[in-house]
């Protein structure tokens, strides 16, 4: 915002002070953290995610068996992304999270803000809860059908996760990329490194909440969970928090409006990098000799 000054010409520090607000704003929740959450056990709990698509199947028609921790090679965006199988001019996004901490409601709320941007809707064979809507949330499927869906290759990736299958529609995702819009995924941790696997440039952002005791009593409060299942989802948590180091991105969503703003810094910043822009204004690249 500018503001006249009687009259006078703005000076520079006038002009950068918004700037470098908002960068200070942005700052501070954009870091990687680990000091904000108390120590961890190692195996304090294990994730029931298993992935199984077909595309990482191995000679036996059996997937591979999977570490807790992600390959090395995934932890860090691949420097030619520019120059991968990704040339359509939308952006991905991955975002993921414990239960609890406020994944669906900040994406549902940028959403809200960002007329450029779209959801990919997911499959999943849990019942629908509370307000779901088929086809808002999730598609609501039965077991068959997913599994059906999963042997033709209709899913970039798929997934167990908390006695349930949920999987990412590949023909939805790839045709709005090519239209330009930009995606969000809404996703396990492991999904997400799946998905960084075919889309080098997709982004991943992780939200963790701000203390195991806030995630604790955000699962309760919401009312959707008896208590044993809300201590498997707090055991499974640690281990989710622990993949947090494999992300580009961590948010930590202590208060709503600041991590969406967050949310909505990262996006941004994603359609003005260089490899971005030259997807998506690629005429204007080309007319300056850069294509």
């Amino acid at each position: 915002m500018r503001r006249a000054q009687s009259g006078r010409r703005l000076t520079r520090a006038a002009l950068l002070w918004p700037a470098m607000a908002l960068v200070g704003q942005a700052t501070p929740q954009l870091t990687r953290i680990t000091r904000a959450l108390p120590p961890m056990s190692s195996r304090a709990g294990r994730v029931d995610a298993e992935h199984l698509g077909a595309a990482h199947w191995n000679a036996a028609g059996r997937p591979p068996a999977r570490s807790s921790r992600a390959d090395p090679a995934t932890r860090r965006r691949s420097p030619n992304c520019d120059n991968s199988a990704m040339n359509d001019p939308g952006n991905l996004f991955c975002v993921a999270a414990p239960s609890g901490t406020g994944k669906s409601s900040l994406v549902k709320a940028l959403l809200e803000l960002d007329s450029h941007l779209v959801v990919s809707v997911s499959h999943t064979t849990r019942a629908p809860r509370g307000q779901d809507v088929d086809g808002r949330e999730y598609w609501f499927v039965d077991e068959p059908t997913f599994r059906g869906m999963a042997e033709r290759g209709e899913f970039l990736e798929w997934a167990q996760v908390h006695g349930h299958l949920y999987g990412t529609s590949r023909k939805g995702v790839e045709q709005r990329l090519a239209q330009g819009q930009d995606v969000m995924l809404e996703i396990d941790w492991q999904g997400a490194l799946q998905i960084r696997q075919l889309f080098p440039c997709a982004v991943l952002i992780f939200i963790l909440p701000p203390s195991w005791d806030e995630l604790r009593q955000r699962l309760e409060r919401r009312g959707q969970d008896r208590p044993e299942v809300i201590a498997t989802r707090l055991a499974n948590a640690r281990e989710e928090v622990a993949q947090a180091a494999h992300f580009d991105f961590v948010i930590i969503n202590s208060l709503f409006e600041t991590a969406l703003f967050d949310l909505k810094t990262i996006v941004h910043s994603q359609r003005l990098r260089y490899a971005a822009q030259r997807r998506t204004r690629s005429q204007v690249f080309a007319a300056l000799d850069l294509a």
